[in-house]
């Protein structure tokens, strides 16, 4: 059951912890004093007094937050959709989840960052996010290669290819 709040989801996807998983969010506030320091506890609260204000920015503010703990960030973030595939559409309804944003919105900013990458890499431009990773394009030389079935020659023509090598912290997260 979600919670109605939207300061306290915003909160609790700004940890990673699914508003909607109720063991989740009873966990993370039972844990909250051995995750953060009592300051760190204060500007939680702070924060969700803040987001009663109507002018109150949830994404710049969600951003302020004390990180937790580095041994804290060694466990795996709890799946917003549970196992399977990440697609454009659910990977936009959890941006609009931990960003506080509507679903339109967070898939139009997907479709933006999406754009973005192809068009850069389209002028052979290398996209580095620090941390995430790096893409880049490879170019592919022409080639010959043989038909398995018949053993015809065929010509393969040189082409441009996308590459992705992933950096540090996505490599520990995953690991």
């Amino acid at each position: 059951m979600p919670t109605p709040n939207k300061a306290i989801d915003t909160l609790l996807c700004r940890y990673g912890i699914d508003p909607r998983n109720d063991a989740s969010v009873e966990q993370f506030f039972e844990t909250l004093q051995k995750n953060f320091t009592e300051k760190e506890i204060e500007e939680i609260g702070d924060f969700l007094l803040a987001a009663e204000s109507p002018k109150f920015d949830y994404v710049k503010m969600a951003a302020s937050l004390p990180d937790i703990k580095a041994d804290q960030k060694k466990s795996p973030p709890i799946p917003i959709h549970g196992a399977g595939t990440m697609n454009k559409t659910k990977l936009a309804a959890t941006v609009a989840l931990r960003a506080g944003l509507s679903k339109k919105v967070s898939a139009e900013v997907v479709d933006a960052v999406l754009d973005a990458i192809a068009s850069s890499l389209r002028n052979s431009e290398e996209v580095r996010l620090v941390g995430f990773g790096t893409f880049s394009v490879s170019k592919r030389a022409a080639r010959h290669g043989a038909n398995p079935r018949t053993g015809e020659i065929i010509r393969t023509s040189a082409s441009r290819q996308p590459k992705f090598k992933a950096g540090k912290k996505l490599k520990d997260v995953v690991n």
